[in-house]
């Protein structure tokens, strides 16, 4: 169990790394029961003064990215593979001239 002490010392410790302002825009598409999300997607804004937006759903998420425009999108390697999968997909579609640019 994390005690509000863990919580807010790792919330500093966040901010001697990153540190988000009041212009910032969060985007939250982890479920709030996992620990890093729970941290850095909702407490960290909470310190920092940023907006944070929900996503609908991760199928949605493409969508909501381009509605929301989060200036901060937090989230977990497995994510980050699956966008660059997907890029990787869409440039092989296009052919050579779209990869060299």
């Amino acid at each position: 169990m994390l005690s509000h002490r863990n919580v807010v010392s790792n919330v500093l410790s966040v901010l001697k790394r990153v540190r988000p302002s009041t212009e910032d825009v969060f985007l939250s598409f982890l479920p709030l029961s996992h620990t890093f999300e729970r941290t850095v997607g909702y407490y960290l804004p909470i310190a920092t003064g940023s907006a944070v937006a929900y996503a609908r759903s991760i199928p949605q998420l493409g969508d909501d990215m381009r509605t929301i425009r989060p200036t901060v999108l937090v989230a977990v390697p497995r994510i980050y593979e699956r966008a660059y999968t997907a890029i990787r997909s869409e440039l092989t579609k296009k052919g050579p001239l779209a990869r060299a640019e």
